[in-house]
């Protein structure tokens, strides 16, 4: 027999439901989204239009940049270096990167070896033997030797190759000089826009709240009462007296504990609350099983056992606040304008000021009291307000440690899986495969001769499988290179002897007409032929059209592919993880207010997101030879530094430049379907709930939407700027698919505000400041990717630049190479020649980028060192260096109140929040019945 339960169910309303959502939402009844402008939105706070008007802003920036990225683009796509590959996206990666654009001279000697081993991949024609005149540069013993004990031979250069561009052909080392020319403009665009951003806000924001009227126009922040100060009436009466009329002034104590136990008998509650409607229900129902309705009852109860034990803990902290509850600080509301800014004038802020306070301005006649601008209420975390400077200070640190922590978890499971596709690659050697072998290159690598293809593959399966026949005397063929290093050794040899002559032409009988496997004569290079049109294939991403040939590569291509999707996997995996994870972490600060954690988020989550997205693919690529040999005989020999990429080669951009380029484009619209997901998601759980739900604060919920999080929103923007701005010097493409992620942000996170988000807290500027201080800093990564990438091809130096720093840099270069520790004086190996760096930050096409990365340097510096003196000084003299606050004419607060002209809260008391309300409602001791 079922108990008869106390109450009927009452099923929740839909009408209720739909006005809270009304009154809760008031954004999602503007009627065409897509036409809301930012400074619509100024009554749902600063933060939200500051948010939307950054984007706005972004979007016209990056396409101006993307208008001054075109030259470099079309320059790059004349090129011939790269663009054999059939697949569409990689295709046009490669032609658009700088890798493409190719060598400049048609022939270089001497210098660093970057250029000859260009040369001998790009298979270059030899430089001519020099002359050699005793005595002269030319002669080995005028050769000069460097302070590494290298002999480095003077370099020299061979006719400028032509490029057609729009019609006209141009030398490319002069358009490789104007082209860096036309990149340095861009960065300049870039910096001017990223140094105005913060003033322009600063003043979007006095103008914002000019023409908007919130109760902290009239409100201030008292810090340094003393922890007894228990009654507002005593702080109502002091500040009264000496500054005019109060409206209201709120305390706030040291509640921490009594909030956190409010908000989980909350949970408890509302947990309680469906149980037993649910109960209740089933009760209802004579279909429901009777043993649902006994588990449902027993789930009850358990919950409201739960929830008296918390109610007890409540009630005692309750009963000891009059004794052991402390105050920390108060929030006052004044009626008047006149008197709000009458109180910062009197209680001006300073060291200066504060250590003078006059005698009659002090609390209880000895306590120092400062005044500062109130933030708006919801913005407080009441919970956090007892924490101070050194324990949050503590905590972050904490934080970040672990961040750092999984970042490096992060990296680790990158490189393991890049070891293991790099584990699958087998490297080929272009230049000497195609001196020796047969197969068409150009337009596209085919082999269509069947003799040819039936004697390599049969050679190739001799050699593999069986015991390998004698071949006649001929030198040893250039090996296929299945080693990470065997590349560099097999151009190195290729620069110092001649190369081997080609196999001599086949007879032309006419084609028998089957293959005859057992008449083949295999040649010494047949087999290796067999394996460099395959490789090539490979290279070209064009195996599968020849897999029934290739098959024995075609496993290791597989390999490849599925090696690269997890990478790829892992990047967008660990970026939603460490999203989810710092929320949560943060939280672990205890900020005082919303937005400063909220900028704590954003920070953390754009150098997360950078490190994995760009920092990890460059490290994890790049090679150690340092690092590599201190892991040996370790458990991460073979997993971590195992990259092969000593310079910005072609390889590189086809390699590491295409992962860059497809983070850049998968990121992005990964994080805008989400709002897909989530407006779909919201108009299903409105559906659902109308049935499923069991309790109006169920339904409620249903109807509110999806939190809105401003701090992950521009921990993404940050990070597409970044990794724009850093790499786009070599792989311009990046630019425009900024601009277009930028709008694709404005116009859907726009309507997600005003569609599927429930309404965020009322936040201030920090995140916007916060982004606009860090957003300058790209400029830094861009000029050295820039330095590095355009000197990758030698040129002469730039005689002005040189003139007024070589000797210093080249000096500089020297003592560090001669007196820096090991393993700084090679960078762990991926330096061997610092004076090589010297060559290559003063060259023509680099050197006025060296001399703007030191004035970018300079100039950043100034400012973070101006904004610290600025602080400083205004702590010591605020009526100078302080702006001071003028009138906006707003009304009395009462007349604001009444007539509804303020927007937002109108009180600073906590018990009158909804999320703190629970808190201090008295909690009755009742008996527990058993009863529900």
């Amino acid at each position: 027999m079922r108990p008869c339960p106390t109450g009927m169910y009452q099923p929740p309303s839909v009408k209720l439901a739909e006005r809270h959502a009304q009154t809760s939402n008031p954004q999602h009844v503007l009627v065409n989204p897509l036409r809301v402008a930012p400074s619509d939105l100024n009554e749902y706070g600063i933060g939200i239009v500051l948010y939307f008007t950054f984007l706005r802003l972004l979007v016209l920036a990056f396409a101006a940049l993307s208008l001054l990225a075109f030259p470099s683009l079309v320059a790059n796509l004349a090129g011939d270096t790269l663009g054999q590959s059939e697949d569409p996206m990689a295709l046009a990666m490669d032609s658009a990167s700088l890798g493409n654009y190719g060598r400049l001279y048609s022939w270089t000697r001497g210098g660093a070896a970057s250029n000859a081993t260009l040369d001998a991949m790009s298979g270059a024609p030899p430089a001519p033997p020099p002359v050699t005149i005793p005595g002269s540069a030319t002669d080995a013993s005028a050769n000069s030797t460097n302070f590494t004990g290298m002999v480095t031979l003077p370099w020299e250069h061979g006719p400028a190759l032509r490029i057609e561009l729009l019609g006209t052909k141009h030398n490319k080392d002069e358009l490789s000089v104007a082209l860096s020319y036309v990149d340095l403009l861009l960065l300049a665009v870039f910096a001017v826009f990223a140094l105005g951003l913060g003033p322009f806000q600063s003043r979007l924001a006095a103008a914002v709240d000019k023409n908007l009227t919130t109760i902290e126009d009239y409100s201030v922040l008292v810090s340094g009462i003393p922890n007894d100060t228990l009654d507002p009436q005593e702080l109502w009466k002091f500040i009264g007296k000496r500054v005019g009329t109060v409206v209201d002034v709120q305390i706030a104590h040291n509640d921490s504990e009594l909030l956190g136990l409010a908000f989980e008998r909350g949970r408890i509650a509302e947990q309680m609350e469906r149980t037993v409607a649910r109960w209740k229900k089933a009760m209802g129902d004579p279909k429901t099983r009777v043993e649902t309705v006994k588990a449902l009852e027993a789930e009850a109860k358990q919950s409201k056992k739960s929830l008296r034990a918390v109610n007890a803990a409540i009630r005692q902290l309750q009963n000891l606040r009059g004794t052991g509850s402390q105050s920390v600080c108060a929030y006052v509301t004044f009626q008047d304008e006149e008197h709000f800014l009458k109180c910062f004038k009197l209680y001006r802020p300073g060291l200066v000021q504060w250590l003078l306070r006059k005698q009659e301005l002090r609390f209880r006649g000895t306590h120092r009291l400062t005044v500062t601008q109130a933030p708006p209420p919801t913005d407080i975390q009441w919970e956090n307000l007892e924490y101070t400077w050194l324990q949050r200070t503590f905590r972050s640190f904490s934080v970040n440690l672990l961040a750092v922590g999984i970042l490096a978890a992060a990296f680790a499971s990158i490189a393991a899986v890049k070891a293991m596709k790099e584990g699958t690659v087998v490297e080929i050697d272009v230049a000497p495969c195609r001196a020796m072998c047969s197969y068409t290159v150009s337009p596209k690598l085919t082999l269509h001769n069947e003799t040819l293809r039936g004697t390599y593959a049969e050679c190739f399966k001799r050699e593999a499988y069986l015991k390998a026949p004698p071949a006649p005397p001929a030198p040893s063929p250039p090996p296929v290179s299945f080693g990470r290093h065997r590349r560099r050794d097999l151009l190195q040899t290729a620069g110092t002897a001649q190369s081997p002559a080609p196999p001599p032409p086949l007879p032309p009988p006419s084609p028998p007409p089957y293959f005859n496997a057992s008449s083949v004569t295999c040649g010494p290079y047949d087999a290796f032929c067999f394996s460099c049109y395959c490789l090539e294939l490979i290279t070209a991403s064009a195996i599968l059209k020849e897999s029934e040939y290739c098959s024995v590569y075609v496993t290791g291509y597989s390999m490849q592919l599925i090696a690269g999707a997890t990478a790829q996997g892992i990047i967008v995996v660990m970026n939603t993880f460490l999203n989810w994870v710092i929320l949560k972490l943060v939280r672990f600060e205890r900020h005082h207010s919303a937005s400063s954690e909220q900028r704590s988020v954003m920070l953390k989550l754009f150098v997360s997101q950078f490190f994995n997205t760009a920092v990890n693919l460059v490290v994890i690529s790049a090679s150690f030879p340092w690092l590599k040999r201190q892991l040996k005989g370790s458990t991460a020999e073979g997993l971590l530094f195992e990259g092969d990429k000593e310079d910005l080669s072609p390889k590189w951009y086809q390699e590491v430049g295409y992962a860059l380029v497809l983070s850049m484009l998968v990121n992005p619209m990964a994080q805008r379907a989400q709002t897909f997901v989530r407006s779909m998601k919201f108009k299903w759980q409105r559906t659902a709930a109308r049935t499923a739900a069991v309790t109006q604060r169920q339904l409620n919920e249903a109807y509110e939407g999806e939190e809105f999080v401003l701090s992950v929103r521009y921990g993404e923007i940050l990070n597409i700027i970044f990794v724009t701005m850093t790499f786009s010097a070599g792989i311009p493409l990046l630019v425009p698919l900024a601009a277009f992620s930028f709008w694709q942000h404005y116009l859907v996170d726009r309507y997600d505000f005003l569609r599927v988000a429930k309404l965020p807290p009322r936040y201030s500027t920090a995140l916007a400041d916060g982004a606009a201080e860090v957003m300058a800093y790209a400029s830094i990564g861009h000029l050295l990717f820039f330095i590095w990438a355009n000197s990758f091809h030698r040129m002469d130096p730039d005689p002005f630049v040189y003139g007024l720093l070589g000797s210093y840099i080249e000096r500089g270069c020297e003592i560090w190479g001669k007196n820096a520790p090991a393993p700084l004086d090679t960078l762990f190996g991926a330096v061997p020649d610092t004076a090589d760096v010297a060559r290559r930050v003063l060259q023509r096409n680099t050197a006025w980028g060296t001399l703007t990365l030191a004035v970018v340097i300079a100039v950043l510096l100034l400012r973070t060192t101006a904004t610290q003196i600025r602080m400083v000084l205004a702590l010591a003299l605020p009526s100078i260096f302080l702006p001071q606050r003028e009138a906006e004419g707003n009304p009395s607060f009462d007349v604001a109140v009444q007539g509804r002209q303020l927007a937002g809260p109108t009180t600073y008391c906590v018990k009158e929040m909804p999320d703190y309300v629970m808190a201090y409602q008295k909690v009755a001791w009742e008996q527990d019945d058993g009863t529900l």
